[in-house]
């Protein structure tokens, strides 16, 4: 198969939809079809990247040509696109990311609530994105950029597993069971709403912290999408065969995490500082 990217009219390349680029043609090779790719209309002196020159592909075999996509243009925290399936090797990512967002400053009240979002979008994946009951098996791709200057956040997590809607319609005694698509994706932030793996509340909390922070969440699964600012709005989009979730929080905008998770919080964001910096701390 040949994938060909049309850079015509484009004057920047964000890193999210490059991610989404990466994961297609990721899960194309694991399936077995051979990719072979070229690029249209590009000029690496005409355009301007967002920061994708800290993007490594060369790793993956068949993505070698989009080594010339690499950005010209640094950012202060950037990560590379990181593949993610089983839990384990998730837990140790998502520690990673966490520990990188310590170090570039980002400030504890704002990561004590992103923690835990980062974990929950992680864990929908291999817990929720492939057909049966079988926990964990799910497998996805995750990008994270830190803009310092625009005091921003963006995750992205994709998966090419079942969707939404066909996670909340797959069993016969499913109370969403006769959801359309877009009920599906709507009704999916809403406090509850589980297809009995999990307790609904996981994304219910990460709208709910968008709301707060006045940040942005969208979610697009099968031919929707949902987008949560101050309001959410489910409308059209192009087929994607599985979910991803773009998520943008401002880090300098405070919440206070009691406003989500009421008495029950439970700090494991200090934990998680505790055990990532002990032996940093035992130095000193």
């Amino acid at each position: 198969m040949e994938v060909e990217i049309d850079f015509n009219g484009t004057s920047e390349i964000n890193p999210d939809y490059f991610s989404l680029v990466y994961s297609v043609i990721v899960n194309l090779i694991e399936h077995g079809v051979k990719v072979h790719g070229k690029t249209k209309h590009f000029d690496i002196h005409s355009l301007r990247f967002s920061n994708t020159n800290k993007i490594d592909l060369s790793s993956v075999n068949g993505l070698n040509y989009l080594e010339s996509i690499k950005a010209q243009i640094s950012m202060d925290c950037l990560f590379e696109i990181k593949q993610f399936s089983e839990p384990k090797g998730a837990l140790n990512l998502h520690k990673e990311i966490m520990k990188k967002l310590m170090g570039a400053g980002v400030k504890d009240e704002v990561l004590s609530i992103l923690e835990f979002c980062l974990w929950e979008l992680i864990d929908n994946t291999l817990n929720h994105s492939v057909e049966g009951d079988s926990l964990g098996l799910g497998k996805g791709i995750v990008s994270v950029q830190f803009y310092a200057e625009k005091k921003i956040i963006r995750f992205l997590i994709a998966d090419h597993g079942c969707g939404i809607y066909r996670a909340l319609t797959k069993y016969p005694d499913s109370v969403y069971l006769y959801y359309t698509e877009a009920e599906a994706l709507s009704n999916c932030v809403k406090k509850g709403v589980t297809n009995g793996t999990g307790a609904g509340f996981g994304l219910w909390a990460i709208a709910k912290f968008v709301e707060l922070n006045k940040g942005y969440l969208s979610i697009h699964s099968g031919g929707k999408q949902l987008q949560v600012n101050q309001v959410a709005k489910v409308s059209d989009a192009f087929r994607w065969y599985g979910t991803y979730v773009l998520l943008e929080i401002n880090t300098d905008t405070l919440v206070d995490p009691y406003a989500i998770f009421g008495n029950e919080h439970t700090d494991f964001y200090r934990e998680l500082k505790d055990e990532l910096f002990e032996n940093l701390i035992d130095l000193w």
